[in-house]
């Protein structure tokens, strides 16, 4: 599918909520783009790219458009943000919920859809996702490490008790400052839940073998009135 360079675009999302993926679909894992510093980068440098994309749910991610084929920016995800150079505009977003995002030219022509799936680890490693009461219950036990994810300014807002921060953006240039618990529990939250299971990508492919997940992040803590600590 060629788009002229005169088109302009609009990159409109339709997220359509599918029922459970099939086990193939979710067995497979093959997403695309590459985690730099938390998000993924997902380059359209061809006026003819993949029919489908695939991301996880939670991806902070990073659409770079070379501007010689997709010369507009205009953009109607919900809290998407659009910033542009000579050469590259970039579109970011959170894949907040799974299903299909569809990638729309302003002639309505189909750019690309992305799809969201689920996080699943392979092999050895174990994620169990928490509610916030689950969480208070695990976390009885003091020798667990609590990873808070968020940023600092969050970060000093409040925070679960005994949290330590790197922020999402660091996490791949500091997870060898958490090796002494790569075969120990270790606690991962960010704010709603999204920034953390990128966090648990890196984390496993770091070779991670037991995470604890806090689902919808601090929110679901706070829902339940847990301590806070600021």
């Amino acid at each position: 599918m060629k788009i002229s360079k005169q088109s302009s675009v609009l990159i409109v999302a339709a997220i359509m909520l599918f029922c459970t993926a099939s086990q193939k679909e979710a067995n497979s894992q093959n997403v695309d783009g590459v985690l730099d510093q938390g998000v993924r980068i997902i380059q359209f440098f061809s006026s003819s790219p993949k029919d489908t994309i695939k991301v996880y749910r939670g991806d902070a991610l990073e659409m770079q458009f070379l501007k010689r084929l997709f010369p507009v920016c205009t953009v109607s995800i919900s809290g998407a943000s659009c910033k542009e150079n000579d050469s590259i505009k970039y579109i970011r977003f959170t894949a907040v919920d799974t299903g299909n995002v569809q990638v729309y030219s302003k002639d309505n022509q189909l750019i690309t859809t992305l799809k969201v799936i689920e996080y699943k680890t392979a092999g050895k490693a174990k994620i169990k996702n928490l509610s916030g009461k689950e969480a208070a219950e695990v976390l009885k036990d003091t020798s667990i490490f609590i990873l808070d994810v968020r940023t600092p300014a969050e970060y000093q807002e409040g925070r679960i008790p005994g949290a330590v921060l790197i922020p999402i953006y660091e996490l791949a240039d500091r997870v060898n400052e958490l090796d002494a618990y790569k075969n120990k529990p270790l606690f991962v939250y960010c704010r709603s839940g999204n920034r953390s299971i990128v966090a648990i990508q890196i984390l496993t492919k770091q070779g991670f073998k037991n995470l604890l997940h806090l689902n919808r992040g601090i929110k679901s803590w706070i829902n339940e009135d847990l301590p806070i600590e600021k």
